[in-house]
């Protein structure tokens, strides 16, 4: 824009001029009225008005160009910072999506050992009743024997002793095999839920008998032996609220032997069979075969 100005004011300058010395050479110095001396006082300072004009504008002009450095500069400054503004941005979604990942995953084991715990406390109960009847078995026996035999036999018991009497029913194997197995007694509770199995085959506890023989193999890390178990209750016990279980357990056995695959087969099995199966068992086993698949990162 000043630009502008001063190529429109550049022709009166130079008319300016050139009135003045056209003035200047047509009248001689004597000649000049008083007239003529007071037009050439006011061109002059009409010139002397010009140059200051000019002096302006080239000043108006060096300020704009340092204005439109300094708007470029700033535009520059402006677009570092949205480019900044929008990386950062970008690492808060990743960092928000990790921490939605990690909740989601700490939620899934919370519920899943929630359902576990349901479990175990549907077994405490007759686990305790074999406890309480080992107790009073083991006090029977005391009575018993001989006078004076009873401090040994109580020595033997501190030592791991066993001799028992059998069980006469099959309520009672079984109890006192959970009893074995929930003291950590593992050695004595394969043996015990092995004889329930060969002395009661068909007995209504049976499918627990060979699951629990799968769960003891478990705690004891022996895993390939668990898949074993788990195949007997899934193959010979189907139809029973056993069988969610041992497909779900033999999933996790998998997993610990590193033949995720086959965990996977396992957990989609649960899930589509129990569509179908409104028993709290399978439904049961359905919420943590969908837990277990969400934590592989497999579509459930």
């Amino acid at each position: 824009m000043a630009s502008v100005l001063f190529s429109r004011l550049r022709p009166l300058v130079a008319l300016l001029a050139t009135a003045t010395v056209a003035v200047g050479a047509a009248t001689p110095a004597r000649a000049q009225s008083r007239e003529q001396q007071q037009t050439l006082a006011e061109l002059r300072i009409l010139q002397e008005q010009t140059a200051e004009l000019q002096q302006a504008v080239n000043l108006l002009v060096e300020q704009m160009k340092e204005l439109k450095d300094s708007v470029k500069t700033v535009s520059s400054r402006l677009d570092s910072q949205s480019d900044q503004a929008t990386k950062n941005s970008a690492d808060i979604r990743d960092v928000i999506t990790t921490l939605s990942r990690t909740v989601s995953t700490l939620d899934q084991r919370v519920g899943e050992n929630n359902i576990r715990v349901q479990q175990v406390e549907q077994e405490i109960a007759p686990i305790r009743q074999g406890l309480t009847k080992l107790s009073d078995a083991l006090a029977q026996a005391l009575q018993q024997l001989p006078a004076g035999a009873g401090g040994a036999s109580a020595a033997g018991g501190a030592t791991g002793g066993t001799d028992l009497a059998p069980p006469t029913s099959p309520n009672d194997a079984f109890d006192q095999a959970m009893g074995f197995y929930m003291t950590s007694q593992y050695d004595l509770a394969i043996k015990a839920f092995k004889e329930y199995l060969q002395q009661f085959p068909t007995a209504p506890n049976a499918c627990k008998a060979q699951y629990q023989l799968g769960e003891t193999h478990f705690a004891q890390n022996k895993f390939a032996e668990a898949v074993a178990d788990y195949d007997v209750v899934i193959k010979q016990y189907k139809g029973t609220d056993c069988e969610p279980d041992a497909y779900f357990r033999q999933g996790k056995a998998y997993e610990q032997l590193k033949q995720v695959p086959k965990a996977v087969l396992n957990y989609q099995y649960i899930r589509k069979a129990a569509a179908d199966k409104p028993s709290d068992a399978w439904q049961n086993d359905d919420a943590l075969a969908r837990q277990a698949l969400n934590r592989l990162n497999i579509k459930s």
